[in-house]
């Protein structure tokens, strides 16, 4: 299985990201960044960069691996 993250934004949107999110970085103390980091840990797709004002919460979700 393999992990992704949801997140629900204060105006009550919810991101899915297509379930491709798996990698979120809370380094910044002004946004998170959501990204898909691929297999071989080198390469990644940003897929947002949100301010943590506007995240109501980040949801870790499973999905079903394909093999």
């Amino acid at each position: 299985m393999n992990e992704c993250f949801i997140v629900e934004l204060t105006d009550g949107t919810t991101l899915t990201f297509g379930k491709k999110c798996n990698r979120v970085e809370y380094d910044n103390d002004k946004y998170c960044i959501f990204k898909h980091v691929n297999s071989d840990q080198v390469s990644y797709e940003t897929l947002a960069i949100i301010p943590h004002i506007s995240i109501f919460s980040i949801i870790k979700c499973k999905e079903r691996s394909n093999k």
